[in-house]
């Protein structure tokens, strides 16, 4: 009877601990400025540009990423799901799958499920040495991009 009772005991207290853990703190939203700006490609607006804020090094965040509407302009969007960064320093790349001949994607396709290829040149997607930055302040800000053949 002894044992059912600390059986039954146990339990409950990792049940509760459960609960109790669930319901604290959990992950808090950090203090995000608003980012927006306009993506072009050899000077015309680009649509289906992801751009990718990646912190550099002294910046204490997670980075944000934002698709491009059909007129250029994207939002940063946090991990969290809401919109804007953590000011910083960063380093912005940028990636667009099209089809194999240049269309853009289907809609509701799986890149990977229709042997969609990369746009984007090389220099403008890595992320180790990213050749665009950008500074976002506390109040957030505007940042407009252009991307150009690459240079050799």
């Amino acid at each position: 009877m002894r044992r059912r009772f600390l059986s039954g005991f146990g339990l409950m207290v990792v049940a509760l601990t459960t609960f109790l853990a669930g319901c604290g703190g959990g992950s808090k939203v950090p203090k995000l400025a608003p980012v927006t700006g306009t993506v072009q490609i050899k000077g015309e607006p680009a649509s289906n540009v992801t751009v990718i804020f990646t912190p550099s090094a002294g910046t204490k965040s997670t980075g944000a990423t934002g698709v491009t509407g059909p007129d250029g302009k994207y939002q940063l969007v946090h991990r969290s799901g809401q919109p804007g960064i953590e000011p910083g320093k960063y380093g912005v790349t940028f990636s667009r799958m099209v089809m194999p001949d240049g269309q853009p994607l289907p809609a509701g396709t799986s890149p990977t499920d229709v042997g969609a290829v990369e746009a984007i040149p090389e220099q403008f997607r890595n992320a180790a040495n990213p050749i665009q930055t950008a500074d976002v302040p506390e109040k957030g800000g505007t940042f407009d991009f252009g991307i150009g053949t690459p240079q050799k």
